[in-house]
């Protein structure tokens, strides 16, 4: 695999209710996008809009994209920095993202703005051209004094399609259910006053999680083997795409020039030159380069001449530091993510154990199997 793949962040979810099939576009999307090329970094948005790096997701191709508890790390949306070319944890910069959001907040611009504003390349059109395809009134008046040709049109309130045949129609449905199943004609009440799945979980569940500081303590110290930093290198590397061009980069090293000078001068890798070569501090599974540094056991070791994906590599390691427990405030983040999913779970089987003492449903599973072939 690549060393020197573009990272791209797949966005996906969203503060709508369009957000289940953004779950599924995002997989569909994973699944064409060349691993050989890409390194991808999957950035999830919850229904409260939070942002959520997923560094470890085991991606099932035929399933789509899920929030996993034990995987999620919070990302901070604090526009006095950039989150995305700084990092996030062990987050690279990222190179580009592909939106991949539905609907409000992922196809009217919003998020296209944000991405401008964060100095983001991203896939898809721009911050105009989604606002007006997403107002479609805009975009016929747009068309139209454009002199495109359109076909004929007329703005219809959500009220008065409402009015007209929403309302009318549940309640005569109701209505004729009422004497055969009562039951079934108050939750038909209950869809006409607007209880709808993404409502039910904003007001039974997400708007019920609280934070209890004491109770994210002992969650930590219960669960503290899964908090963990990785093995991780700090490393600079020397990179040519001629292998004889850099086994004179180690001729002039062994002669004497600093390991440091020559990483400035000659490194071909593209955005290293400026840092000297240097990549910082890495996880030592980060990439096969991250992995060969591994194995130079001393500071101040150099490698031998390292073919990889488009080139030759000299690699110095700087330091090494041991993976190690990450204490309470280091892991702070992901205690709270998966504190707060644990308690949704639970608010969601409480609610669905109310809804059954309240309707006692009778599942009837050939019907279901029937329905849904």
């Amino acid at each position: 695999m690549s060393s020197s793949r573009l990272n791209v962040a797949v966005l996906y979810g969203g503060k709508n209710t369009e957000h289940e099939i953004s779950l599924i576009s995002a997989k569909n999307i994973v699944n064409q996008i060349d691993q050989n090329k890409y390194q991808v970094h999957l950035i999830a948005i919850n229904h409260l809009g939070q942002w959520f790096w997923q560094p470890n997701f085991k991606f099932n191709q035929n399933l789509p994209c899920q929030f996993t508890p034990d995987r999620l790390i919070k990302i901070n949306m604090d526009m006095s920095t950039n989150p995305f070319m700084s990092g996030v944890g062990e987050l690279p910069s990222i190179d580009i993202v592909f939106p991949v959001l539905h609907g409000i907040n992922g196809e009217d611009g919003t998020i296209q703005g944000l991405l401008r504003c964060l100095n983001l390349p991203f896939v898809g059109c721009d911050v105009l051209s989604s606002a007006l395809c997403m107002d479609k009134v805009a975009m016929k008046q747009m068309m139209q004094s454009a002199n495109i040709a359109t076909a004929p049109w007329r703005v219809v309130l959500s009220n008065e399609i409402e009015n007209a045949s929403n309302e009318k129609v549940l309640h005569l449905e109701a209505s004729r259910l009422e004497d055969l199943n009562p039951q079934f004609a108050d939750l038909m009440k209950d869809y006409k006053k607007g209880i709808l799945v993404f409502k039910i979980q904003q007001t039974e569940v997400w708007n019920k999680i609280k934070i209890d500081s004491v109770k994210l303590q002992d969650f930590f110290n219960a669960n503290r083997d899964k908090y963990i930093w990785p093995d991780s290198v700090d490393f600079t590397e020397i990179f040519s795409r001629s292998d004889s061009l850099l086994k004179h980069y180690l001729k002039l090293y062994k002669q004497g020039e600093s390991f440091d000078t020559l990483a400035s001068k000659y490194t071909e890798r593209g955005g290293f030159k400026k840092k000297g070569g240097n990549w910082g501090m890495r996880r030592a599974d980060f990439n096969d380069l991250t992995k060969k540094a591994s194995t130079l056991k001393n500071p101040g070791e150099i490698s031998d001449l390292y073919q990889n994906y488009g080139g030759y590599s000299l690699i110095r390691l700087n330091k090494r530091i041991p993976a190690h427990k990450k204490t309470f405030k280091e892991a702070k983040n992901e205690v709270a993510a998966a504190y707060q999913e644990i308690q949704a779970h639970n608010l969601e089987n409480e609610y669905l154990r109310k809804l059954e003492k309240k309707y006692e449903p009778v599942i009837l599973q050939e019907n279901l199997s029937e329905a849904f072939k």
